[in-house]
């Protein structure tokens, strides 16, 4: 895990990306990570254009739907491990079966997200990868 991920003033500097080939999954999770002041997001519709990005980009946090249009997310998550070993992947998927989110964490996977998910999933899981307990308000 990246030293951004351990850092104690909030999810901010957390760059985060999301590949998943449905454009209203996307936005829905961007606009999530928005609410807790995360600005840094990235998206990709398929698996060749979050490698490009990863090579580019220092990326904390990457959200990764398990069935893209020809392509498998959890058959490209060992290549995208060895591409930016520093990443939390978390793999996303409309198909809730324990095979799938064990094979996920097996392969190297911090998280199993299912669609449709909400925004409190998504903060806990924040938290969870950050180390950072919620605030009390």
């Amino acid at each position: 895990m990246s030293s951004v991920l351990s850092k104690s003033d909030g999810f901010e500097s957390i760059q985060v990306l999301i590949v998943d080939d449905d454009s209203m999954i996307r936005d829905y999770l961007a606009n999530t990570l928005k609410r807790y002041k995360i600005e840094s997001i990235f998206h990709a519709a398929s698996i060749k254009r979050a490698l490009e990005l990863l090579l580019v980009h220092q990326v904390d946090i990457v959200f990764l739907d398990i069935q893209l249009k020809g392509e498998n997310g959890l058959s490209a998550l060992a290549d995208m491990i060895e591409v930016s070993e520093s990443t939390s992947f978390v793999i996303l998927s409309a198909h809730s079966s324990l095979e799938n989110a064990r094979k996920a964490i097996k392969l190297g996977a911090k998280g199993f997200v299912v669609k449709p998910f909400t925004a409190k999933k998504i903060e806990d899981l924040l938290h969870t990868l950050t180390g950072m307990p919620p605030k009390i308000i």
